[in-house]
């Protein structure tokens, strides 16, 4: 069995190296499918839902008591320092 290491240095794989266990392995990661307009799609829909995420506002805090435990549990200057 043969293993093929390769080194991306054109980026086009998106890693710096590749192992492929046949030839025909190496042939499609150098000769990969066309998928650009399905990757622009995704790109323009992740986009959208950055640009939905960036509207929303803040809301107020709205405690349900668990505040005064940690205040509780937090360690306070019980004297002037020297």
């Amino acid at each position: 069995m043969e293993l093929l290491l390769g080194v991306d240095v054109t980026k086009q794989s998106g890693h710096d190296y590749y192992l492929c266990l046949s030839v025909e392995a190496r042939n499609r990661v150098l000769n990969p499918p066309r998928r650009r307009k399905v990757f622009v799609d995704l790109r323009k829909k992740e986009e959208e839902a950055w640009n939905e995420m960036s509207s929303i506002a803040p809301r107020k805090w709205k405690g349900f008591g668990s505040e005064k435990e940690v205040e509780d549990e937090m360690e306070k200057e019980s004297r002037p320092p020297v």
